[in-house]
């Protein structure tokens, strides 16, 4: 069973592949009352980690809605890999000690997206970063994934 995590106002605020992924969190235990865990499919949630459907949920009923991508150039793509380096996974290891159950995965993907090549892509780039990482057998971490 895979998992979204939703605020208080139904935002989408985490997503997780399983039960030990969702203990990974930092979540509040028990889960506070500020966030609502719904568990979804497996390939629901693979469409959800590699971009290919974004989500809604009006606190009944999850709406899955496809995504498009168009990465224009490479310097478009080097801004999306900022955000995952410097808003996702710095943020993670700096407020984390190395004993986090995710800690050394997070830190392979930093190392990951910091050197990738670039220049291997053809641009205009139609699909994620992370359709790309799933269809290319790269290890990857949706943003959402990162605690």
């Amino acid at each position: 069973m895979a998992y979204l995590i939703f605020n208080s106002d139904n935002s989408l605020y985490r997503i997780a592949a399983n039960d030990t992924d969702l203990g990974n969190l930092n979540l509040p235990d028990p889960i506070s009352p500020s966030y609502n865990v719904q568990t979804i499919t497996d390939s629901d949630f693979e469409s959800v980690r590699k971009n290919l459907k974004t989500v809604s949920y009006d606190g009944t009923t999850i709406t899955y809605n496809d995504e498009t991508w168009l990465f224009p150039n490479s310097d478009n793509l080097q801004s999306y890999f900022m955000s995952i380096i410097y808003d996702k996974c710095n943020a993670f290891l700096t407020n984390n000690e190395p004993t986090h159950g995710m800690y050394n995965e997070i830190k392979t993907y930093k190392a990951t997206v910091k050197t990738f090549d670039k220049d291997t892509l053809t641009f205009p780039m139609n699909i994620s970063w992370e359709e790309y990482c799933s269809n290319n057998s790269i290890t990857y971490y949706h943003p959402l994934q990162i605690p």
